[in-house]
């Protein structure tokens, strides 16, 4: 898809492209003022973060405000249908498909209809506000129908569908009981702590989660 209508920043403005992150039909840019733009198609899940009325509105990429005017977003994730976008104080915000438990936001569970399973507008992970330095994120990834982050004291976090894998061990509960909030992984490798800092990120794919160390 050519990347159209994306207004040309004034020479004083300094509004450019730092990142960019793609979906199965959806992309999101981060700008270095910390803006976000979405475009795609918005089907039923809802992973633009913004309303569209109309296909034309969705192929043309427009800021997402809705949730997250206030924040300065650092860093941006895409799964299959949903982001993750990480703010400039360590907080966590999702929005897209839920089917996983993969936003990880408060109040869902497995008996959620699956009309209720889009949500269409930025929404705070639950235990990342960005309050307690305990649990302020240092970057983010998403996987298919799953999302994952490291905070800033080197812990790795994981809801979704990679729970499934990674924390049931395919035993301990149903394929589609997954873990719907951020859990801690315990006894990460010892090579990732170099210097006590931890993993600086960490990589999301259907069934496995590689860290990557400092």
């Amino acid at each position: 898809m050519t990347l159209r209508s994306l207004p040309a920043a004034p020479p004083d403005n300094h509004a450019f492209v730092v990142q960019v992150a793609v979906g199965k039909a959806h992309s999101v840019l981060l700008t270095d003022e910390g803006v976000l733009y979405s475009w795609g198609t918005n089907n039923e899940f809802g992973q633009l973060g913004r309303a569209c009325h109309n296909q034309d509105k969705m192929l043309k990429p427009a800021p997402i405000i809705g949730g997250i005017k206030q924040e300065i977003v650092i860093q941006i994730a895409c799964g299959m249908n949903h982001c993750v976008a990480l703010t400039q104080r360590g907080a966590l915000f999702a929005w897209g498909n839920n089917k996983a438990g993969q936003l990880g936001v408060d109040g869902f569970s497995a008996e959620t209809p699956t009309s209720e399973l889009a949500i269409t507008a930025p929404t705070p992970v639950k235990h990342f506000e960005g309050q307690e330095i305990s649990l302020c994120a240092r970057s983010c990834s998403c996987g298919p129908e799953s999302s994952a982050c490291v905070t800033v004291r080197g812990e790795v976090y994981v809801w979704g569908a990679i729970s499934y894998y990674m924390l049931g061990a395919q035993k301990k509960y149903g394929k589609g009981e997954n873990c719907t909030v951020p859990v801690c992984i315990k006894n990460l490798p010892k090579e990732l702590y170099a210097h006590d800092s931890g993993p600086e990120q960490v990589s999301v794919y259907k069934d496995h989660c590689p860290a990557i160390g400092r």
